[in-house]
């Protein structure tokens, strides 16, 4: 198999149910955008025939968008494709094809996708053209930029990190423990942090309740005092300016 990168198993299964060979395939690609936009997974599939696409059809009515109900697969015989390309867009591209004389949007995919689906696009006109076709050019190119716990692309492929699989906790306990000498400077921002947003609370109580409540009400504990109310939404918000000076 020439591929640009290891197949996800759930995809090898759902193509051998539709009578595709893991052998048979020449090239595949996946995307990271669904054709409405929205983060996902949509994987192409190229034999010496024919096109598969196989999607999550993500049940969008649930609150959890990951949620999936099955999976989506949509077949062209590669005879069928007049014409295909990979179309630039600003914020990454687009796979468009000519299916029967029908121009058709197959994929929308991120930047980060481009070079990928440049690939696929070749090797299907070639294909089509029936044009000779350099493997060695395709075959495991990003082997070494894909995480081997959740086979996802790393996005960036200088750094081998996965942001799903990266431990959270343990680089917070880390960075923690790069601050054990800064342990004042770190504690006393803390604090002013915890004063802002004490401060930040008080103003909207000040400009209310206490205002119109306590001083232009005649039944107020502080009535007629608008001096007073003004001082101290004025003092409360050069307090909060103040705070986040200090550790802003």
């Amino acid at each position: 198999m020439n591929s640009t990168y290891k197949m996800p198993d759930y995809i090898i299964k759902s193509i051998m149910k539709k009578g595709t060979n893991r052998s048979d395939i020449i090239i595949f690609a996946i995307s990271d955008l669904d054709l409405m936009g929205y983060f996902g997974e949509v994987c192409f599939v190229v034999t010496k025939e024919k096109l598969l696409i196989i999607s999550k059809v993500i049940n969008r009515n649930k609150k959890n968008s990951n949620d999936f109900k099955s999976l989506k697969i949509d077949q062209y015989s590669l005879k069928s494709l007049i014409e295909i390309k990979a179309e630039e867009l600003i914020f990454g591209g687009r796979l468009i094809a000519n299916v029967n004389n029908e121009l058709t949007v197959l994929s929308r995919y991120t930047n980060i996708k481009k070079s990928e689906f440049s690939d696929l696009v070749n090797v299907i006109n070639k294909l089509v053209e029936n044009k000779k076709i350099d493997y060695n050019k395709f075959s495991n190119k990003n082997e070494d930029n894909l995480c081997p716990k959740c086979k996802t692309l790393y996005p960036d492929k200088n750094r081998n990190v996965c942001p799903k699989c990266l431990n959270k906790k343990s680089i917070f306990i880390r960075l923690l423990s790069y601050s054990k000498k800064y342990k004042f400077r770190v504690s006393l921002i803390i604090l002013f942090m915890l004063l802002q947003s004490v401060l930040s609370s008080i103003v909207p109580y000040l400009t209310g309740a206490v205002f119109f409540d306590e001083i232009l009400d005649k039944n107020g504990l502080i009535y007629g005092k608008i001096g007073l109310g003004i001082a101290l939404i004025v003092v409360t918000n050069f307090l909060i300016l103040f705070t986040n000076i200090i550790y802003g």
